[in-house]
């Protein structure tokens, strides 16, 4: 595994390059704030720049996963400290609608596609595939990471605790679970009998039912949901925020992988961009209601000679 961080760190990872490698990004479609355009569109655009640069065509290939499959908020103690004791407040991205009557999952999803765009207005070779997480629920890495997430939560857990550092205050929460088909809450109580059967009992409205693994819809936290997508894509890169490097998902990325599938993790290398500060001098966030939107000129520009942990667009 390597790790390339902020401007120089892209530099280095467009000279091991050869400019028609697979690389993964993700994002809730739920909003689009320029922390997002930093990490999906700038940084895309600021490594073809180093590619043209070192004498390579850019012909990349972004997945680009829109996890419907998270929530739109976390609820728990704390959840910026203590972030694997946390739930959904509610449901969903993918069944959360908007005041107007679309689906979040489907407008935003439309709308990130747009931006998009603009990295192949400036390198035309470039291909763009956008993936909504709820479309892979049938594959078998998907079902397999699923499954093994509600049945072996706790131990889950404790690899995720050991491999990042993080803290916990020892919670028993789960990482993923059926949404209910009732009233679509995320909080169900959520166990897997023989023959894939899973059983759930809605925290929310009572309702209790018991279907086949195909029948439900998921939540699924995100650091298992990304064991999923590198396994079913077979992506050889990845952009991230910073945030992801500074919560230790190096080390966890690799340790889920093997978790789930009883192998050694494949090489990836992993590019992290600067985290966006916003207004109050903490990061951009959605789940802080701390984000507002920057031209991608502005941001691209600030970011490209950038090497801090930290970046602030005035």
């Amino acid at each position: 595994m390597s790790v390339y961080l902020y401007s120089k760190g892209i530099e280095h990872a467009a000279s091991k390059m050869k400019g028609n490698e697979l690389i993964h990004m993700g994002i809730r479609p739920y909003e689009m704030h320029a922390g997002n355009t930093l990490a999906l569109v700038a940084y895309p655009i600021l490594l073809c720049e180093k590619l043209v640069a070192q004498g390579k065509e850019p012909a990349l290939t972004f997945i680009v996963s829109l996890n419907d499959w998270e929530q739109a908020n976390l609820i728990g103690q704390d959840i910026y400290k203590y972030n694997f004791d946390v739930m959904p407040e509610n449901s969903t991205i993918q069944f959360t609608v908007e005041s107007n009557g679309d689906y979040t999952a489907d407008l935003w999803g439309r709308r990130i596609v747009v931006a998009l765009e603009d990295i192949k207005k400036l390198y035309p070779k470039v291909t763009i595939k956008p993936v909504y997480n709820s479309d892979l629920k049938e594959h078998s890495s998907m079902k397999q990471v699923v499954l093994k997430t509600i049945t072996h939560r706790q131990e889950l857990k404790n690899l995720m605790i050991k491999s990042s550092g993080r803290p916990t205050i020892n919670s028993e929460l789960p990482f993923a679970s059926a949404i209910c088909p009732a009233c679509h809450h995320a909080n169900t109580d959520t166990n897997v009998l023989d023959n894939e059967i899973l059983t759930t009992n809605c925290q929310q409205c009572g309702a209790t039912f018991t279907r086949p693994y195909e029948d439900f819809m998921y939540w699924l936290y995100h650091k298992p949901l990304f064991a999923a997508r590198w396994k079913v894509f077979g992506f050889t890169h990845s952009i991230s925020g910073g945030d992801h490097f500074h919560e230790g998902d190096v080390d966890t990325r690799k340790a889920l992988y093997q978790f789930f599938f009883n192998q050694k993790a494949p090489e990836l290398e992993m590019i992290f961009s600067p985290i966006l500060i916003g207004d109050n001098g903490q990061k951009m966030s959605k789940s802080r209601n701390n984000f507002f939107t920057i031209p991608l000129e502005t941001i691209t520009k600030a970011a490209r000679n950038h090497d801090a942990q930290h970046l602030t667009v005035l």
